[in-house]
């Protein structure tokens, strides 16, 4: 009995021992707001999310303090689709016992912006959060978003490459237009085409950015839009692409993700921006450069202005300084100047400004040009303007040793309309190969031929007698009247006094004459004229512009004909003839130096050829043409 009221008091010691140790440890204190409030991410965190794919791998949670103070705000970073960062206000926040103290989370949003309800649920113990998500997809409204058509947004536009360390960040515009569609049905009103124009970086331009038939949908004020694994073309180098485009518009303001994978490089753009109205017109309104070395301005359309000059205009005369007016709001972003074979030179903002001259000497062919670079209030939409100079030689001579693609070099024939001759169904010899070609001795072989088709028959706008010619001018094919295709002339500022040529004939027999009967034109044959004869001339006329001609109607019987040299002898010559003939007065008045003339020298080889008279293979061989 001694023995168990022993053990009995030394259990009942050991226990108050026990229980004084236990009185002396501090208690446990449950955890606040404050220790839980941290971004958890690795190893910390425990992610589940449902109603979506794979959780990315830099997907991470903060929790951060909220207003209320038992309250938290849930920021999911990279969790739901399409959204960097996902904020859930106002998150209950509350603790549990277990065997130790731990937190609790839940909070939920719907969001019209990113199109999900998002739920969090969740746990904080020992700095670790366990938290599941679910993702619920929010279905918009089909709705008719043709009044976004036309409109420009403009703000900041954020680009991320792979393995470029910085993001270059620029000012943009994104464009809304009417969607491609072969066939317009009700659900082409629900879509959009959207374009990025003169997307670049790091110096790369890879042209514009367009995604079309995007599909819109209304949830609430929230217009949304998306695409995924578009195939895109930029230029070169990239080539096509695949990109992933999502945004909204929300009232005047625009969102827009787009990702880009081209081959393996992946670009990453953010744009956020307002709606703007910018003037996307610009011209060049006027062009005024004032100098007695410019015979004569054009201004074609509102693109370009040709100067005339003489050709021996001295160069200290072309430095010019011009004024000029743009479309309202717009500008001149730069001048360049360009000269063939040399590296394009811009000039300096004074030049632009018209306080400084330019140098227009430099300009010396016909490829060369100054150009006005305008931009106009919406920079995207530029226009050039460009100044050119043609200048006409004082020289007239023509000695066939040169010869360009069809004539010889400062001539022009007719050999154009002759190559649409075979279409209508015409009926060419195989020699000579056209009206005016190059003889084996050099010389320019001017021949007459028979247009006529198989049956004989031409259609009214054939005649069936054709004459080559050669000339100074331009030929500019005119369907309705041919002898009027034939531009003669070309500027001359001084009184012409002799012209000599060098030529042969041989005359075709017998002489047709092309007759239109009952809609069509035949060869009738001349009864008074048994052998061709060709026309060596030279015409000296008055014009009121450098852009007048004469032709085949009227060369002969225009009164602003003032002097004019001829071959009076058009028979057969078999050997080459050195002739000589002087500039004759027409009684259309007298040379005055004031005034403006061109020069014309046409050879034909039949005379009567503006009557459409000649006989089959009449040729004149020409080697030597010049004006004194």
């Amino acid at each position: 009995m001694k023995k168990n009221l022993f053990y009995l008091f030394a259990l009942i010691c050991s226990m108050s021992v026990f229980t004084a140790c236990k009185d002396d440890e501090e208690p446990e204190v449950p955890p606040t707001i404050e220790d839980v409030v941290a971004e958890y991410s690795g190893e910390n965190l425990k992610l589940a999310v449902e109603g979506a794919g794979a959780v990315a791998q830099d997907a991470k949670i903060e929790l951060a303090k909220s207003d209320a103070s038992d309250k938290v705000t849930i920021v999911l970073f990279n969790v739901v689709p399409g959204v960097t960062e996902f904020k859930i206000p106002n998150a209950e926040f509350s603790v549990i016992t277990k065997s130790i103290y731990a937190s609790t989370l839940k909070g939920e949003v719907s969001d019209n912006v990113s199109g999900y309800n998002v739920k969090v649920e969740g746990t904080v113990d020992e700095k670790v959060l366990t938290a599941n998500v679910i993702l619920t997809e929010i279905e918009g409204d089909t709705v008719n978003v043709t009044s976004f058509y036309k409109k420009v947004y403009k703000g900041d536009m954020d680009i991320n490459v792979s393995n470029i360390p910085n993001p270059v960040t620029m000012e943009q515009r994104v464009y809304i237009s009417k969607p491609y569609s072969y066939k317009m049905e009700q659900r082409d009103t629900a879509m959009i085409k959207l374009a990025i124009k003169n997307f670049a970086f790091e110096g790369i331009e890879l042209g514009d950015i367009t995604v079309d038939t995007i599909p819109v949908v209304k949830r609430g004020e929230v217009y949304a839009f998306g695409v995924e694994a578009r195939t895109l073309k930029l230029q070169d180098p990239i080539g096509e692409v695949t990109a992933d485009l999502n945004g909204t518009i929300i009232g005047e303001d625009m969102t827009l993700k787009l990702n880009i994978d081209a081959l393996g490089l992946k670009v990453k753009v953010a744009f956020q921006g307002g709606s703007v109205v910018e003037s996307q017109t610009v011209n060049m309104e006027e062009m005024i450069i004032e100098s007695a070395a410019i015979l004569e301005q054009k201004k074609t359309g509102t693109t370009s202005l040709t100067l005339k000059i003489w050709d021996n205009t001295p160069d200290k005369d072309l430095l010019l300084t011009p004024s000029y007016k743009v479309t309202d709001k717009g500008s001149v972003e730069y001048i360049l100047v360009h000269v063939s074979g040399q590296e394009d030179v811009r000039l300096s903002q004074d030049q632009i400004d018209g306080k400084q001259p330019i140098d227009f000497s430099v300009l010396k062919g016909s490829d060369d040009y100054i150009k006005y670079h305008m931009v106009a209030e919406d920079p995207n939409t530029t226009k050039d303007f460009l100044i050119k100079i043609e200048r006409f030689t004082t020289t007239m001579v023509f000695d066939m040793k040169e010869w360009g693609e069809k004539d010889p070099v400062g001539l022009t024939s007719s050999n154009d309309a002759a190559a649409l001759l075979p279409l209508m169904g015409i009926i060419m010899p195989e020699e000579p190969a056209g009206p005016v070609v190059k003889a084996a001795d050099g010389a320019a072989r001017i021949t007459t031929f028979k247009t006529l088709t198989k049956d004989g028959h031409n259609p009214t706008l054939v005649p069936a007698i054709t004459a080559g010619t050669l000339f100074t001018g331009v030929f500019s094919i005119n369907i309705s009247s041919t002898l009027k295709s034939t531009k003669f002339g070309l500027p001359y500022n001084k009184k012409p006094s002799k012209f000599s040529f060098t030529y042969k004939y041989t005359p075709g027999s017998p002489v047709y004459q092309s007759v239109e009967k009952d809609g069509r034109n035949h060869a009738v044959l001349v009864d008074d004229k048994d052998l061709d004869q060709c026309s060596i001339a030279a015409y000296l006329f008055e014009v009121s512009s450098y852009d007048e001609t004469l032709d085949g109607t009227n060369v002969n019987t225009s009164s602003k004909v003032i002097l004019k040299a001829e071959l009076t002898d058009g028979t057969a010559k078999s050997d080459y003839q050195e002739v000589t003939v002087d500039f004759k007065e027409t009684g259309n008045g007298s040379y005055d130096a004031t005034k403006k003339y061109k020069l014309a020298i046409v050879c034909t080889s039949s005379k009567w050829g503006d009557q459409f008279m000649g006989a089959d293979l009449s040729s004149l061989y020409v080697k030597y043409l010049a004006v004194e």
